[in-house]
């Protein structure tokens, strides 16, 4: 109120209101989403401008888009993989700049379409290689989302149903943990503390859980 602000927030984003619960970068932009007052919406920054959220109808400027959809819950997170992915409760979106390679921007209206159904838990996700690795809604269940050749389209493959039991009563809230060398490794600590390790190297076929015990927990 005293004309000194030096940044462009979003007039959506207030203590009243709620701030986003996730983000990633995307083409050279942050992407925040889901507020308490617009769980559905997301904004990305200005084209390397993280702290400018004003929208405008230059390529460059911010953007701002509410998801309509049938099936439709909170989002609770965001993936970049050449595209943007928008993973909610209940299904996993993909957003792109309209036509055939454009990016996103002030300028277009974001192409926003549902890929598949699955639902995921507010935990972020992790890319390797070309696959988005990320926890379901139930927390007992880690899928890969990629493109699929003989579908022409993005699925999702279930990692755990060859060893149903490995995550317990769930997977806890928090970072999952990933070491690309020597050989590509994901962790997740469970509800109980223990630690999962997921060895996923795709290119090799190689793709197992193993458990990790010590005489105390594990923390992420």
């Amino acid at each position: 109120t005293a004309g000194s602000a030096t940044r462009t927030w979003r007039p959506s984003w207030s203590a009243a209101r709620g701030f986003p619960r996730t983000g990633e970068f995307h083409q050279g932009r942050l992407v925040q989403a889901g507020t308490t007052k617009q769980p559905t919406t997301w904004w990305g920054s200005a084209s390397d401008n993280f702290e400018d959220y004003a929208v405008g109808t230059l390529a460059d400027k911010a953007v701002e888009y509410t998801i309509a959809a049938k099936r439709l819950n909170q989002i609770e997170w965001l993936a970049d993989l050449i595209n943007l992915f928008i993973g909610t409760a209940a299904v996993e979106f993909r957003a792109k700049g309209p036509g055939v390679d454009e990016p996103l921007g002030g300028d277009v209206i974001p192409e926003v379409t549902q890929q598949t159904g699955e639902g995921g838990a507010h935990i972020q996700p992790v890319v390797v290689g070309k696959q988005i690795l990320f926890v379901d809604r139930s927390r007992k269940r880690i899928h890969a989302l990629g493109y699929v050749i003989d579908a022409d389209g993005f699925q999702t493959a279930e990692l755990t149903d060859i060893a149903e039991h490995i995550t317990g009563t769930g997977i806890r809230l928090g970072p999952i943990g990933y070491a690309s060398r020597p050989d590509p490794v994901l962790y997740f600590i469970r509800a109980d503390g223990e630690l999962v390790a997921l060895i996923y190297f795709r290119t090799q076929q190689v793709i197992g859980f193993t458990r990790r015990t010590t005489d105390g927990t594990f923390e992420a």
